[in-house]
Order: structure tokens, then sequence, then C-alpha cells
């Protein structure tokens, strides 16, 4: 208790399992991890992130890497909703079809 420098602090756990188990929290906000590699070129992560907005996805966090190519990047996606509902089904598939490649990391 009281360890924290900030009354707003808050810390994330990531549950791992070979079976896919429900979780007491997915019901009420499930969110997708998404590790995405664009083509190098103007507006292509832009448009990729349409995709989720255009369905009211909503983007909780993005992070740029370094792709394996140099000077080409990979970016670390958190988005509000599940691959089991139609919205982020339908958003990753057209994100899919336009981009170098697109991971599920979890859900």
């Amino acid at each position: 208790a009281e360890i924290h420098d900030r009354a707003d602090n808050q810390t994330r756990f990531l549950v791992l399992s070979r079976a896919a188990q429900p979780l007491p929290w997915e019901a009420a906000a499930p969110k997708t991890a998404l590790l995405l590699e664009t083509r190098n070129e103007p507006g292509a992560l832009v448009n990729a992130l349409l995709r989720f907005a255009n369905r009211g996805l909503n983007l909780c966090s993005l992070e740029s890497r370094p792709g394996l190519v140099a000077w080409t990047y990979r970016f670390f996606l958190e988005i509000d909703g599940s691959p089991a509902q139609e919205p982020m089904r339908a958003a990753l598939e057209e994100v899919r079809k336009q981009n170098v490649s697109l991971r599920v990391l979890g859900a």
C-alpha cells in the first residue's frame, strides 16, 4: 500500500495461457494487441488506422519500432474491441490486405 508516487497510478497485468480462457474483464472492455507493418509510403499508417476508426474502434496505444529492413517500421497497436466482434474482424481483414503484415498478438 502507498508505494506509488502518483494518485492515479495503474498497473497492468498480462495473462498467458495455451488454451483460451474467459477472463472476468473481457466482457466489460475487450482490447486487441496488434503488430502492423505498413508499406513505406505517405499515409500508409493513417489509412490503416482509419479502418478501425471508421468502425468505431478506439486506438488506445500506438508505438513504432524499427522493422527488419532498414528504414521500415512496425507498429504495436492496442485497440478497444475483440476479434470475435464483427467490427474488429472486418477492420482486421481490410488492414491485412492493404499492408505488408498484420499479426494479432492477443485479445
